[in-house]
């Protein structure tokens, strides 16, 4: 595996363990989406819309800025 994916895959661990409760399901989703748009050649706005529109698919019961408030605190750099 490279390196880069030991990052994230550490990354997204951490994530799931922050204090703010992230449901490790919706995480998982994210960092998934995020990573496809990213290879897909999506800007970083692009590869964020994405990620609020799958959790929002997911999770209808969360608000549009709730879900972007949620991308911003988990998305990977």
């Amino acid at each position: 595996m490279p390196d880069g994916m030991v990052g994230r895959r550490y990354d997204m661990v951490a994530a799931m363990q922050q204090p703010q409760h992230n449901p490790p399901a919706l995480v998982r989703v994210i960092y998934t989406t995020i990573r496809t748009a990213r290879e897909a050649g999506l800007d970083r706005h692009g590869q964020e819309q994405q990620a609020v529109e799958a959790v929002r698919i997911v999770r209808p019961d969360i608000a549009e800025r709730d879900a972007m408030n949620m991308v911003w605190r988990v998305r990977p750099d």
